[in-house]
């Protein structure tokens, strides 16, 4: 791609009240991640668009579905800070009665995001504009009930990043590690999380979902250098924000 060549998406300014996005591997403790994870902001966008799962994950146009036609990226726009709620759920084991438990959830409260999604087919840009400032269904960010509220939903240019450029506040794939500065791996490495996400679901006969395309990333929560070209990063036209689609 051309250094200077721009590329069309639609940024999504959103803010929620609770959000939580939660590691698959958790299971009594719900730790939140601070980014969500782009089926979660493959199902946001199917939500504004009126799609339904099938529509997101195995066709839709063209034979083609959103998961197929969309890039996805995001930055978090801060939080003012992590709250625990705990849940009474009742389980069910093998022959057992069921018995109450608790579960204990993290939740991001007052977080704030900007996704960008870049579709491939650049009809789709004004649609999936349209769809944000007016959508089909309620947004929410993780749990159906952990709603969002659009701030804004506009068309900008992205721009290649090139070496050195900085990214902070977002999630970022673990092989792209090897490319930070000395300075900011080592920062990274004394705390780091690695997240085994999947990028993709496939539905079954029933409706379930089966995940696909995993990947480990790592959340970066301060700004770090990015000392290679190898790495295929994205600046946003109308600021300095650097980000990497997952």
């Amino acid at each position: 791609m051309p250094s200077q060549q721009a590329n069309k998406a639609v940024r999504v300014k959103v803010k929620g009240l609770f959000n939580s996005f939660k590691p698959r591997q958790d299971i009594r403790y719900h730790r939140t991640m601070e980014i969500p994870p782009r089926t979660t902001i493959l199902g946001l966008a199917g939500a504004a668009l009126g799609l339904s799962t099938e529509e997101i994950y195995v066709r839709w146009k063209n034979n083609d579905c959103l998961d197929s036609l969309v890039d996805a990226g995001v930055i978090q726009n801060g939080y003012g800070g992590k709250v625990t709620d705990y849940w009474t759920i009742v389980k069910f084991a093998g022959s057992k009665r069921p018995f109450p438990a608790i579960q204990v959830r993290e939740q991001l409260f007052k977080a704030g995001y900007y996704i960008y999604l870049r579709p491939r087919e650049s009809s789709m840009i004004s649609l999936i504009e349209t769809a944000f400032n007016d959508p089909n269904y309620p947004l929410s960010l993780g749990r159906d009930d952990e709603l969002i509220r659009v701030e804004e939903a506009t068309v900008v240019d992205l721009e290649k990043a090139h070496s050195p450029f900085t990214i902070s506040n977002s999630m970022i794939p673990i092989n792209v590690v090897e490319s930070l500065d000395k300075e900011s791996r080592a920062r990274l490495l004394s705390s780091f999380a690695i997240y085994d996400l999947p990028r993709s679901f496939t539905i079954k006969k029933r409706g379930e979902r089966w995940e696909t395309d995993r990947r480990k990333y790592v959340y970066l929560s301060y700004p770090a250098r990015v000392d290679s070209d190898n790495v295929e990063a994205y600046r946003d036209s109308t600021s300095d924000r650097c980000f990497v689609f997952l």
